[in-house]
């Protein structure tokens, strides 16, 4: 069996010999469907690992939004208080908001973490290595566009707390952020694989492996320093409203946790659905372009390059025993 890297393409030429050729097609597509199939399951098994990391955050959060609705309910029959009122709705809306953005970064982080363990444990010690050194190159070279994103979130979350999250102007800076972060993803995932494409010893590594673990630690910081940064607004936003009266206080945190509760839950099942389409349409990132063929000739051995060879080395012995002999007389 042979399997050769055509260069400057994303192709495998896979060839095999045997003394029968209907042998050799036979070992070279098993081996190509093999691979194929392999990598299949692969892809599957690491969404599987995804869709079960999220099905196990649904129960938690399904416990929690239960909970919280009978929490609710004993407090309207025993205290009698059945709306809020003032500018607690504003607060509210703040407050809520802010949680659940910083809920959907967690949310997203665990289950990218598990994603990074799943592929970290597929990489060699040396592709480890490689993968470290490439993303502290690319951190340098990003580093300005970094500090401005951290800029323009800085700058968002001043606002926010000036204005409340329902602010339109802080709506339209929160997508400019939004569009800031996704031209950050995009040019690094160029660089990603530009860095990939020029190193000397690229070919000896798993490209898409060691590529998805540079993207989804940089997404990883992406989402930790995001989470940070709504963990301030909605501590601001407690405080605020921890200065209500007690009564007013307990009823708005209960209507507080259970509207969170809600949009994580969904946030949740959105994602299960992603996942388990993703599941559902995985067919493996390898496609066999071309079966091998039944080969009509033999490649191996080749009887006219053989025969000349004989022909050559007979000639040149027989004219070494002639001079052999001419030379012991």
């Amino acid at each position: 069996m042979k399997a050769e890297h055509i260069r400057n393409t994303n192709l495998i030429e896979v060839s095999a010999s045997s003394s029968y050729p209907e042998e050799a097609a036979l070992l070279a597509n098993t081996a190509c469907e093999a691979y194929r199939l392999k990598d299949g399951e692969w892809n599957a098994a690491q969404d599987l690992s995804v869709s079960r990391t999220i099905e196990e955050q649904i129960e938690q959060q399904q416990k929690k939004v239960s909970d919280i609705e009978n929490a609710m309910t004993d407090f309207m029959k025993n205290r009698q208080v059945y709306d809020a009122s003032g500018n607690v709705g504003d607060l509210q809306g703040s407050y809520t908001d802010a949680e659940a953005q910083y809920n959907a970064n967690r949310v997203q982080y665990d289950i990218l973490r598990k994603q990074l363990a799943y592929i970290d444990q597929r990489l060699s010690d040396e592709e480890r290595v490689f993968s470290r050194n490439v993303s502290q190159n690319i951190t340098v070279q990003l580093r300005s566009m970094r500090e401005n994103i951290r800029t323009q979130e800085n700058a968002y979350i001043a606002l926010a707390l000036e204005k409340g999250m329902q602010d339109e102007g802080v709506k339209a800076a929160f997508s400019q952020l939004n569009y800031a972060k996704a031209q950050y993803d995009q040019i690094t995932r160029k660089k990603i694989a530009g860095e990939l494409a020029n190193s000397s010893d690229a070919q000896k590594y798993r490209f898409d492996l060691v590529a998805s673990k540079m993207q989804m630690n940089v997404k990883l910081a992406e989402l930790d320093n995001s989470a940070g940064e709504y963990l301030k607004l909605k501590n601001y936003y407690q405080a605020k409203l921890n200065q209500l009266p007690d009564k007013q206080i307990t009823y708005a945190k209960l209507q507080l946790d259970l509207q969170v509760a809600n949009k994580t839950y969904a946030f949740l099942k959105e994602k299960l659905d992603e996942a388990r389409i993703k599941v559902a349409s995985n067919a493996g990132r390898v496609i066999i372009l071309k079966p091998a063929l039944v080969p009509e000739g033999t490649e191996y051995p080749n009887f006219f390059q053989n025969l000349l060879i004989g022909l050559g080395a007979g000639l040149a012995l027989g004219i070494a025993i002639v001079l052999g002999k001419d030379m012991m007389k």
